[in-house]
């Protein structure tokens, strides 16, 4: 196949039969603009999304709904209470006045009764819907956490080259919190404070119209408001948590590179990179925090004027006796509800713009489509066989760069390959192929005669099993580790294994043994033990492909030795990748493939490479001073 040079190709989906099937985790599903509306016209996209995660709280719908129904029984008890108040001080006023009618003092204890019978109840409402609302709230934010990490997992590694998936963790505990506030706190408290607001309108129109007016033309300077400033919450919102996940990624990478810190004497550098990241999310903290004073001043401004305003009018009425004092107080009552329904409105907007900036981050994560994956699933092992047809490949993140050109070979089952070229030439990006973290921009990778894109990303990954050049362990026991090659596995199995990869007789050194805590990624045990950790868990996955990611490079002659006789025994009847810089561990790989600038320029055995001494392999025999011994 003859294309054009990569830096005139245009990359584009494979319509080839060859890619059939094929689902690319490059290509990027649009998504509507933020902002945009719906179809029908009705609901902003951005706040479709963000109430779409109602679905966190439907298994608890029935609690849910009950906390919904004590908050209603709440605002009715409330207006109960206004009317009795209103009621009390009127039957109080006719005693004054002289006008005692038949039983007044047994309906002013009987209105006290009621009150404080209301009271009583509000005690009960109020705990029972904390008690509620936080069940409810634990358990759907558990869930959205458990979520939010199951997707990063399944989420394509073209995703996770992104700077942002590291920084993710960062965002989540604060996102939970915005969550929490909107969806279990305002939300359920929506329909009460509408009850509240409506009921309390038609009370105060039925007690007097007059004052009624006076009160609603105060309302539309407190929404304008509001409005224009929405925006604002939202942007201030996004900028801190921006700010405040930087700071988590610096100290994630202090705390990862702490000991390159201390070898350049760069703490004081990084205190002060630190110190500067704090104090930009100070800023937009208190940038926060000011607009929202502002907002919050403006709107206590706003209503105590209204309450002025009503009380003004009110005492003006009353002098005229077109109002009672009972009624003025009722009046006074309803009007503090409807200011507080007009404040929970405007908090809830409030709010409700915090989460849309706030959790766009991690409701783009929820809304990712997942790890690509084909429908053929296996039933048994499969033999081996791997080829590349004409493979081409480029990174997501950088598409204008090529990795990979024109790679084709083809491997025997159970035949050992060595992959060998300078840093950066493609070695390693033909094993993330192979592992199917991406696909091929175009050609495609055959196993066992069928396209990879075809079979089931995960029965096809447990047929493999890679020893990276930088083991990575969990803060778990060694067996925990070892195990992570096979979950389950039983202590006979696991001690099989680390006999086979020369990893038993360091472990039962250990006070603990296999129970040892090997430390945060590992750090408790030597390069060399981690090593063969890992070749521990691979024989134990007894995989039918194996890759070897460069696993001896940074090792001492003595580790160097014990980790080969261990994957000696760990390549023994499977196909084999050995990817290597140091040229003396490939002589016996059955076939060698010299990779350069992502293309193979020679092929062959140990030997047969040393036939042609300008050679590619030849060459960087040279460059390790490998040469003359083999002609020796």
């Amino acid at each position: 196949m003859q294309l054009l040079p990569a830096e005139n190709k245009t990359i584009k989906k494979p319509e080839s039969p060859a890619n059939e099937g094929h689902a690319s985790s490059q290509l990027t599903v649009p998504k509507p603009v933020a902002g945009s509306v719906h179809a029908f016209g009705l609901i902003p996209e951005e706040y479709r999304e963000l109430f779409s995660m109602f679905r966190f709280v439907r298994p608890y719908w029935k609690v849910f709904l009950f906390t919904a129904v004590l908050l209603v029984l709440s605002s009715v008890t409330s207006l109960i209470f206004a009317l009795m108040v209103g009621d009390l001080l009127d039957a109080a006023n006719l005693h004054l006045e002289g006008k005692e009618p038949v039983h007044l003092r047994q309906n002013i204890t009987f209105i006290a009764t009621v009150l404080v019978g209301c009271s009583v109840f509000q005690c009960v409402l109020t705990l029972s819907t904390v008690i509620c609302s936080g069940w409810v709230g634990s358990q759907s934010m558990r869930d959205v956490r458990f979520e939010i990490q199951a997707r990063l997992l399944e989420l394509p590694m073209a995703y996770h080259d992104n700077t942002f998936a590291s920084e993710l963790p960062g965002r989540v505990a604060t996102d939970i919190i915005l969550l929490r506030e909107i969806l279990i706190e305002a939300i359920p408290n929506l329909f009460p404070q509408i009850l509240i607001l409506f009921g309390s309108l038609t009370l105060v129109w039925v007690t007097s119209f007059k004052l009624t007016l006076a009160l609603v033309c105060s309302v539309p300077p407190l929404v304008i408001l509001v409005m224009r400033m929405s925006q604002t919450f939202r942007n201030l919102a996004e900028r801190v948590q921006d700010e405040n996940a930087n700071c988590n990624r610096i100290t994630r990478e202090n705390l990862q590179n702490i000991a390159t810190i201390k070898a350049y004497a760069n703490e004081t550098l990084e205190q002060h990179s630190y110190m500067k990241a704090l104090k930009l999310m100070e800023s937009a903290v208190m940038a926060a925090r000011y607009a929202h004073a502002r907002f919050l001043s403006i709107q206590t401004a706003a209503m105590q004027s209204t309450v002025l305003l009503v009380l003004w009018y009110g005492t003006y009425l009353l002098m005229n006796k077109e109002l009672t004092i009972g009624e003025l107080t009722r009046f006074m009552f309803l009007s503090l509800f409807i200011r507080n329904a007009i404040i929970g409105f405007a908090d809830l907007y409030v709010k409700l713009q915090r989460a849309v900036g706030g959790t766009k981050q991690i409701r783009s994560v929820l809304v990712e489509s997942k790890e690509p994956s084909g429908e053929f699933r296996l039933k048994g092992r499969i033999r081996g066989e791997v080829a590349f047809e004409q493979v081409y490949f480029y990174y997501p993140s950088r598409p204008d760069t090529s990795v990979l050109q024109d790679i084709s070979f083809a491997v025997n089952p159970g035949e050992r390959i060595a992959l060998v070229g300078q840093s950066g030439s493609g070695k390693s990006t033909l094993m993330s192929l192979l592992l199917r973290f991406y696909d091929p921009t175009e050609g495609r990778i055959l196993i066992d005669g069928k396209n990879i894109v075809a079979y089931n990303i995960h029965d096809l990954r447990h047929q493999m099993a890679i020893v990276p050049q930088e083991v990575l362990l969990s803060a778990g026991t060694v067996a925990e580790n070892i195990a992570y090659g096979k979950p389950g596995a039983s202590q006979q199995e696991i001690e099989y294994a680390a006999r086979q990869a020369n990893a038993h007789e360091f472990i039962e050194c250990f006070p603990d043994g296999y129970q040892t805590l090997v430390g945060e990624r590992g750090t408790q045990l030597s390069g060399g033990q981690r090593q063969r950790i890992a070749i521990a868990r691979a024989l134990l996955r007894d995989p039918a492909i194996l890759i070897l990611d460069e696993a001896t490079s940074s090792l001492d002659s003595k580790s160097e030795v014990l980790v080969m006789q261990a994957m000696d025994r760990l390549v023994t009847g499977r196909t084999s990748f050995v990817i290597a810089h140091r040229l003396s561990t490939v002589r016996d790989a059955d076939r060698i493939l010299v990779i350069q600038a992502g293309r193979i320029v020679e092929s062959g055995n140990h030997d047969q490479l040393l036939t042609n001494p300008n050679g590619a392999y030849a060459k960087l025999l040279e460059l390790q001073g490998m040469i003359h011994g083999e002609q020796q």
